[in-house]
């Protein structure tokens, strides 16, 4: 019985063939995205998920390979072959390459004679651009049609269902340029922006380029060309895709571009509190205390050190002086007077950096430092939870602050190759 197409209203008595598809294991694909990303339509046995469903013909004509949409891609002119995107051109937007002539093929007895392919993308993409590939062999495709549908779901459309959206006319596909194992100078059909799982392909040879008995589909590959940021890479290749980065830098490897990724070393800490934001470095360790963590700081900062210094026994001198702590401007002396822990620290610090001191004598003044803070601690002891002493929680912070710098001169007299 003769059906009606009704997007195209053109009478239909050709054949038609469904068949159920084997999900077969992908081949590992080495990704070869350009600048337009990853080719849509790359089939399940080249790494992609794309798989035909469906294919007919009507207006004279007939399938050749009518019993299988699942042959392997050296089999030689069956649909599933169409989608097989090999290497080492996978996702290449301007060379396809096979091992054989491998596509879905029509016999063509009409001048209206028209192959149907239809295609589950395996999930619902969005593209723009398809790029329809010359077959080289004793048939050919002249003219190009691509239609969407709404169907999101696992069971295909009918390429007969009245749903299909056509995105272009019937184009005229190029001739092509033939290397042999690949062929390059597609036809590139800009496509308004689709949405969809389900693909239809309808194409026609008109007998041009010389060979008219059969229709052969090498490969479309379909490409989401949409380049929001105008940064010469499209949004399904682009690294940032609201941002323009034309170099795609990404110096943690991640999905990410530096120019939008808050972390670009993947280490945690976002890259405005990271003090080695390109190194990864969880724990953040910055044993100079200069604002550049060990793992991206070649040099020690013995100065940036005693500065530390000075802060921590700051902090306890406001401590001391806000308690009115009796006998407090004795521990202040200890930490900040003249002889005092931090003097005697700056001093040793910036007379050996000038070279007016030798190590021993650097370490000597380090050890002395040490000495006058145990002095300190021992005297804090001695006035815990007293009369007019030191009360919690400022003698929690106050020891907090003695360990603190404690292990910063420590860290100076081991960095100097002293010993503790």
């Amino acid at each position: 019985m003769e059906k009606i197409n009704v997007r195209r209203g053109i009478k239909l008595g050709g054949l038609l063939l469904t068949v159920g598809f084997v999900l077969l294991q992908p081949a590992e694909v080495a990704a070869q995205e350009g600048s337009l990303g990853a080719n849509l339509a790359n089939g399940i046995l080249t790494g992609g998920t794309a798989v035909p469903v469906q294919q007919a013909v009507y207006g004279g004509g007939n399938l050749y390979r009518p019993n299988s949409l699942n042959e392997p891609c050296s089999a030689r002119w069956y649909p599933n072959g169409t989608l097989c995107d090999e290497l080492p051109t996978t996702h290449n937007p301007t060379i396809s390459t096979k091992n054989t002539h491998s596509g879905a093929t029509y016999s063509r007895t009409q001048g209206t004679s028209t192959g149907v392919l239809v295609v589950d993308l395996g999930a619902v993409q969005v593209f723009n651009q398809v790029n329809v590939f010359q077959m080289f062999s004793d048939g050919k495709t002249t003219h190009f049609c691509m239609s969407t549908h709404p169907e999101t779901g696992a069971i295909p459309p009918d390429w007969q269902d009245t749903g299909w959206i056509a995105l272009n006319g019937f184009d005229l596909i190029g001739p092509g340029a033939n290397l042999g194992g690949s062929v390059t100078n597609p036809t590139v059909i800009p496509l308004v922006l689709a949405t969809s799982r389900y693909v239809m392909v309808e194409v026609q040879n008109d007998g041009r380029y010389g060979s008219s008995s059969w229709t052969e589909l090498r490969a479309f590959k379909l490409f989401n060309g949409l380049d929001t940021d105008e940064d010469g890479w499209a949004d399904g290749a682009d690294n940032c895709p609201a941002i323009a980065n034309p170099e795609q830098g990404n110096n943690d490897g991640d999905d990410e571009g530096d120019v939008c990724d808050p972390d670009d070393d993947n280490d945690g800490t976002d890259d405005t509190a990271d003090n080695c934001p390109l190194t990864s470095n969880s724990f953040q360790e910055d044993d100079d205390f200069d604002g550049l963590g060990n793992a991206c700081d070649s040099t020690y900062d013995a100065g940036s050190v005693a500065q530390h210094v000075e802060d921590e026994a700051s902090a306890t001198v406001a401590i001391l002086t806000e308690l009115n702590v009796s006998g407090g401007n004795g521990l202040i002396s200890k930490l900040t007077g003249n002889g005092g822990i931090t003097y005697k620290v700056a001093n040793a610090v910036s007379a050996f950096d000038a070279g007016l001191i030798d190590l021993d004598t650097y370490l000597s003044e380090l050890e002395a430092a040490l000495d006058k803070l145990n002095a300190f601690e021992n005297q804090v002891n001695g006035k815990a939870g007293k009369p007019k002493g030191i009360i919690e929680p400022e003698l929690s912070d106050i020891y907090a602050s003695v360990a603190a710098i404690r292990s910063t001169i420590e860290g100076l007299i081991l960095a100097a190759g002293g010993a503790l």
